[in-house]
C-alpha cells in the first residue's frame, strides 16, 4: 500500500542548480506573477494560475519533481504575505511512526 508523503519544500534546499538571491519584498508580500517571473528568470517553468478556491498558485518543477507555490493570508488581494513550496511523494512502507519521527526532526519539511 502506498502512503502519500507530502513535504513542504524550502526553495533554497529544493533548487540547488540555480540558487535564488535574496531580494527586497514589497510591503504586503509577493504576487504569483512575481514568483513566476523569478522562477522563469532562473530557467524553471512557471505556470501562474489559481487553486480550486481561487487563491493564487504557481506550478513548476525541478529535477523532474513537480511542485506548487501556494499562497496564504491573501485576504482577497493579489499580494500575499505567506507562501509555501509544496511537493508530494509516494513511498511504500512508510509507517505513521516514521512520519511522526520525520515531523519531529525536520524544521522545514512536513509529512
Amino acid at each position: 500500500m502506498h502512503k502519500r508523503l507530502a513535504l513542504s519544500v524550502a526553495l533554497l534546499g529544493f533548487m540547488t542548480a540555480a540558487p535564488v538571491m535574496a531580494r527586497s519584498l514589497p510591503d504586503g508580500g509577493v504576487t504569483s506573477q512575481e514568483v513566476g517571473s523569478i522562477l522563469q528568470e532562473k530557467g524553471y517553468k512557471a505556470q501562474v494560475t489559481t487553486d480550486k478556491d481561487g487563491d493564487p498558485m504557481v506550478r513548476s518543477a525541478s529535477g523532474g519533481v513537480d511542485f506548487l507555490v501556494l499562497y496564504y493570508e491573501c485576504k482577497g488581494k493579489t499580494r500575499c504575505p505567506s507562501i509555501q513550496f509544496y511537493a508530494g511523494f509516494k513511498k511504500k512502507g512508510i509507517t505513521p511512526a516514521r512520519i511522526a519521527e520525520w515531523n519531529t526532526k525536520k524544521r522545514f519539511g512536513r509529512a
